[in-house]
């Protein structure tokens, strides 16, 4: 059994997720509003009664002009070690990730490339982690950030 908490999200799944499913359910959550960052945590129940949480991190980092902007999330789980980067068309030229002062980069990013960061190495357990993002590259340019489990 599914059950979710969204904010600018919108869910479905294929097939309809319901008690004593065995096969795979496919979760899809499309953003609302694509300028504004969203959250979606999927609690996941099996007949025994064992639960999972899932629940990655999304944004959009934009590179606008003047100075690059960065976006910071706190309270970050130590299982949500992988960083998803998904360049726009145009998309950026960099990304740099500081999660709990380490830093991270992704360089030299084509428009459209999709690449991803291992950055379990710098987590602390437990929820105490910080992760900063940072786009940099041309004003205009965009990039579909996404943190999580990598599960």
């Amino acid at each position: 059994m599914l059950t979710a908490n969204a904010k600018n999200v919108t869910l479905s799944t294929t097939p309809a997720a319901y008690a004593g499913l065995t096969t795979p359910v496919t979760v899809r959550g499309t953003k609302i509003n694509a300028a504004l960052s969203s959250r979606l945590e999927i609690l996941i129940t099996d007949n025994a009664g064992n639960t999972k949480v899932c629940d990655p991190i999304s944004t959009l980092a934009v590179r606008e002009t003047g100075k690059p902007v960065s976006e910071t999330f706190t309270n970050v789980l130590t299982e949500e070690g992988w960083v998803k980067l998904t360049n726009g068309t145009p998309g950026v030229t960099s990304v740099v990730v500081r999660v709990n002062g380490k830093r991270f980069a992704a360089s030299g990013l084509r428009d459209g490339e999709e690449r991803l960061l291992d950055i379990s190495a710098a987590m602390q357990p437990g929820d105490a982690n910080t992760i900063t993002i940072t786009a940099q590259g041309k004003p205009g340019g965009s990039v579909d950030v996404m943190i999580w489990d990598g599960q």
